[in-house]
């Protein structure tokens, strides 16, 4: 049985910082999506011209009855489409958006993610119904109304009003009858956003042009609609006992003994067995590496990258000796608060792994690495609207390297799970063939087995890696043949997984 103790140790090393690009302005958004709203200024009135800065939240004042939730939503929407933030960073500062009931809290999540998701229909169904296209920050009143009443069902006089009310509390009082006008005929409309080509509209070329290569055209249709339907969430437990519960409690799937996938909604904290520490939130693909290192029970592993700390717990509770190496102080932290929430220890170290030089070697390195994350796209629907151009320029080179350095802390026999959550190959597939083809190669594949694999057998490749896609993981209920659209306990986070050993 794992001892746990009261509260991790925090062990800082120097942080050493990554040279990084500057960061770039907001990026120009490009036809059939919003207009970039710098070219917007000759319009008068309007939330972003009262606040030129990208950085500062955007805040409305209250106009009538217009709802809280409305504005948040707007508000966290705002910064997500039109000044490229991330979606998580926009909805954690947004100070009106914490005062909401639990609810109201799910309904603005559920509505920007929707937006999110579908931003390039929404915004082509739009292009018909208006005459000239508004300033950015209008249109995306416009768009948030069609994903109301097309996506959310959401009852057509509340949609229409609560639009209305953006509309004038935003500076557009001119343009309340267009959108009301407009959205009354979005609400007879007719279309299907389920289609796959319809669909596709909303991927990035380059990211859609990288899975066609990569997995053909067909294959990319047929995932899809799980990439785009909102997912379930997992825990990962500890204890198989609470987990069996949890499961029957909450009418959940049992994915295995350790996790399940609850169809719970609202904010996790409020959820019981938080606050106890029985569980943590990870994706059952994001739990896999993991388990692929077998018996775990005394041995000396390390977690790069660690935070938030998912596979970090997964280490402890199956008795390892860990060290969790982080690069950002600040997440750092947030590892450090979340191990303690489930009464676990490590040893944190706070430092850049291309410089980090631990004391002894290691019966295995778990190397998650920085990635475009395209494959998380099913709980993050900003990384849609990202150019990874940059992302793939550098980050494979940086992966090739991280990986050799975690190979040089392996005792002789030890082992090397890599994983990237991107559903791009450069970051898979082509990182490993450079560590174990030709004249560097540095290391051999440890072939994943169809039994270790388990519900993911299927996405084994020949040479015994694992690409997970985003519908690779299907409910028990549910037959391998079906043809049915996705099942709500369908879908996965995209990943790829190797596992090696130093040569």
């Amino acid at each position: 049985m794992t001892k746990f103790s009261d509260k991790p140790t925090l062990s800082l090393a120097k942080p050493v910082k990554i040279k990084a690009k500057k960061p770039k302005g907001p990026r120009k958004i490009k036809a059939g999506t919003l207009r970039d709203p710098k070219k917007d200024r000759q319009d008068k009135g309007g939330a972003f011209h009262k606040d030129k800065s990208s950085n500062k939240p955007i805040r409305l004042e209250r106009v009538h009855n217009l709802p809280a939730n409305r504005m948040a939503a707007y508000e966290v929407a705002a910064l997500v489409v039109l000044h490229d933030h991330y979606l998580d960073k926009a909805l954690a500062e947004n100070d009106r958006l914490q005062e909401l009931y639990a609810s109201d809290r799910q309904f603005v999540r559920l509505l920007v993610t929707s937006l999110l998701r579908h931003h390039r229909q929404l915004s082509e169904l739009l292009d018909g119904y208006v005459q000239r296209t508004p300033p950015a920050d209008a249109m995306l009143i416009l768009m948030m109304g069609a994903a109301q009443l097309l996506i959310l069902k959401t009852p057509t006089h509340a949609a229409l009003s609560t639009s209305v009310d953006l509309m004038r509390a935003a500076g557009f009082e001119h343009m309340t009858g267009m959108t009301n006008a407009v959205l009354r005929k979005v609400a007879q409309a007719s279309v299907n956003f389920k289609d796959p080509a319809s669909l596709a509209l909303n991927i990035e070329p380059q990211i859609l042009k990288g899975w066609h290569k990569a997995y053909g055209k067909e294959r990319t249709n047929a995932f899809l609609p799980t990439l785009f339907s909102t997912p379930k969430i997992d825990l990962t437990f500890a204890d198989a006992s609470k987990a069996k519960a949890m499961a029957e409690k909450v009418e959940g799937t049992l994915i295995s003994d350790l996790i399940v996938r609850a169809p719970l909604g609202g904010n996790v904290t409020e959820w019981e067995g938080f606050k106890e520490g029985h569980w943590w939130v990870q994706d059952v693909a994001a739990s896999l590496p993991v388990s692929l290192l077998g018996d775990l029970q005394d041995k000396r592993v390390i977690d790069m990258c660690a935070a938030p700390g998912g596979k970090t717990a997964q280490f402890i509770a199956g008795g390892a000796k860990v060290t969790a190496l982080e690069i950002d102080p600040k997440r750092a932290n947030r590892l450090s608060t979340n191990l303690s929430r489930l009464k676990m220890s490590c040893v944190i170290e706070v430092a850049d792994a291309l410089d980090y030089t631990p004391e002894g070697k290691f019966d295995a390195v778990l190397l998650d690495a920085p990635c475009s994350a395209t494959g998380t796209i099913r709980k993050r629907p900003d990384v849609m609207r990202k150019d990874i151009s940059d992302d793939l320029a550098l980050l494979p080179d940086m992966q090739k390297q991280m990986a050799r350095r975690a190979l040089s802390w392996l005792n002789r026999d030890g082992t090397l799970l890599y994983a990237t959550c991107s559903l791009q190959p450069e970051e898979g597939e082509e990182v490993i063939e450079a560590l174990t083809t030709g004249p560097r190669a540095v290391a051999r594949i440890m072939p994943i087995t169809p039994d270790e694999a388990g519900p993911f057998a299927e996405a084994l490749l020949e040479n015994g890696t694992l690409r997970l896609l985003p519908d690779s993981y299907r409910a028990p209920e549910l037959a391998s043949d079906s043809t049915e659209e996705p099942h709500s306990s369908d879908g996965n986070d995209g990943f790829f997984i190797a596992r090696l050993q130093r040569i």
